[in-house]
């Protein structure tokens, strides 16, 4: 009923893992292999996988469009060569998969060695990503699972998604419960720095041949940011802003990198103006609220985990930000 498809290159490390993680659940693994230099196809095969050989094009939907065009099957379960499905999650997608014909996000946890993102959480001692180097992770929710369809294909050479294609093609979007482990963002491996220095390469590009598209300004903003280098993030974002200040997401990636910084009072301002724009974001109230704990201000912060909690009392992020600056505000008295 699955068809997983999934881009890879030089991703030996990972992509046996990541087959591994989900061989019950899918019917075929498709890894569409853009040029690797290791063994990944060789693994990749070993494990079960159909391997295609792509050139790499500089376009990271063309890639991944063309393991959608090989799937054979009426579902496609997207993920990356450096993620693991959570093997709990498997029962809850098949249980998806016997229902309405429909797109679904997944959470992705993202795991770090540091707490670098404004909105990244502390680590259990116990968890198992603790063996791997990380520290901490935070969450976002991407489209991951959706119908097998030629009218729903990715745009963008980088930060490429499939979301514009899946109204137009008569689907709407949920929010899963099921979940993604992503361990591409713990430093120390060279190919995932690699990776990361090629997205911003390929978003520069992007800038170069349009420069007054406020997207590809986000996107260069978004990858620098990725990698630590606020300051330059912070001038991507800003022109675009300037060039469009009606996109609540691009103002709440300036307030992280500025409070990064240490811009306290500009980073609180631009959260002001995501909240003039969109004060239903469960992104921006934690980082926000994650803000307010590094400033000591204990009753702000409650306040937007509790905001979150109230919508969505199954966060589990926002739970346990909740939970911390419960017991601060205890200690302080």
């Amino acid at each position: 009923m699955i068809s997983l498809c999934v881009i890879a290159k030089n991703e030996s490390r990972h992509i046996a893992a990541m087959l591994l993680s989900v061989r019950e659940l899918v019917s075929e693994m498709i890894v569409v292999d853009t040029g690797s230099e290791d063994c990944t196809p060789l693994i990749a095969r070993d494990h079960g996988a159909r391997v295609i050989e792509s050139p790499w094009s500089n376009d990271f939907s063309a890639a991944r469009n063309r393991s959608l065009g090989e799937a054979r099957y009426p579902w496609i379960l997207v993920l990356d060569a450096d993620e693991e499905l959570a093997q709990q999650s498997i029962g809850e997608i098949r249980s998806l998969i016997a229902g309405e014909a429909r797109a679904y996000s997944l959470d992705r946890y993202h795991y770090c060695n540091s707490f670098d993102f404004v909105g990244s959480v502390e680590l259990p001692v116990e968890h198992c990503a603790r063996a791997r180097g990380a520290a901490s992770y935070f969450v976002t929710h991407d489209v991951r699972l959706f119908p097998n369809n030629p009218r729903v294909r990715y745009t963008g050479a980088v930060h490429e998604s499939v979301e514009d294609s899946l109204w137009p093609a008569g689907y709407r979007t949920s929010r899963s419960q099921a979940v993604i482990h992503h361990f591409g963002p713990l430093s120390g491996d060279e190919h995932a720095a690699k990776k990361g220095e090629q997205y911003v390469a390929l978003a520069r590009e992007k800038v170069s041949a349009n420069p007054l598209d406020w997207r590809t300004w986000r996107h260069l903003g978004v990858e620098l940011q990725n990698r630590g280098r606020n300051e330059e993030a912070v001038q991507a974002l800003q022109r675009s802003v300037n060039l469009y200040p009606s996109y609540a997401a691009t103002w709440r990636q300036l307030a992280i990198s500025l409070c990064v910084l240490g811009s306290y009072k500009e980073g609180l301002e631009a959260f002001a103006r995501v909240f003039e724009l969109d004060a239903s974001c469960v992104v921006t109230w934690n980082a926000l609220g994650v803000v307010f704990m590094q400033l000591g201000r204990l009753a702000d912060a409650e306040h937007c985990f509790s905001t979150i909690l109230q919508h969505d009392p199954n966060n589990r992020v926002a739970q346990k930000n909740f939970d911390m600056v419960r017991a601060q505000r205890s200690r302080v008295g």
